[in-house]
């Protein structure tokens, strides 16, 4: 899969299990909380996406409710989205797979303290195993690590999540 499309596929790893039915196991409710609440809010992404062999490639994305922008060796893409969308195809993809959660316990991101979950999910005929770090004080994702694996080929994604002044970039649209 190309870079670009990894950045879209790591949102929803890091969104996915917190639009999963709501029948889940009690580990998963906490996620489930999180990452509703941050579908309704603007935030931006930095992300590392590494591959067996290859140089890792850096990238941003900034999700902006109605819009997602991408950025991947230092191309910006907009992908016309909301919210609502966005919650259907995550929510469509789920009903393939099986999503379990996991609490790990606590840790902090850059000095906000948070709690650490792990799931696992089946997308698309990807295995997706992401740790997630959602803060205590503002239920948000702070962090997400994803590892995507199809047949052999395996890459991870790692990014921070920001909500403090998140704009679009400017000159795209």
């Amino acid at each position: 899969m190309k870079a670009s499309k990894f950045a879209l596929l790591a949102l929803i790893a890091a969104g996915a299990p917190g639009l999963a039915a709501p029948a889940l196991a009690n580990d998963c409710d906490a996620v489930i909380a999180a990452s509703l609440k941050q579908m309704g809010m603007p935030y931006r992404t930095e992300m590392t996406i590494t591959s067996p062999g290859a140089q890792p490639t850096k990238g941003q994305a900034i999700f902006m409710v109605s819009k997602l922008y991408t950025q991947v060796n230092g191309k910006w893409n907009v992908i016309p989205i909301n919210a609502q969308q966005m919650s259907q195809q995550i929510q469509a993809s789920m009903k393939t797979g099986s999503i379990s959660c996991k609490k790990v316990g606590p840790d902090s991101v850059d000095g906000e303290a948070a709690t650490i979950y792990t799931a696992h999910d089946v997308q698309q005929g990807n295995n997706v195993d992401t740790k997630t770090w959602i803060s205590n004080s503002r239920n948000l994702p702070l962090r997400s690590q994803a590892q995507i694996s199809s047949g052999s080929n395996t890459q991870t994604i790692d990014m921070t999540i920001g909500y403090n002044n998140v704009s679009a970039p400017a000159g795209v649209q």
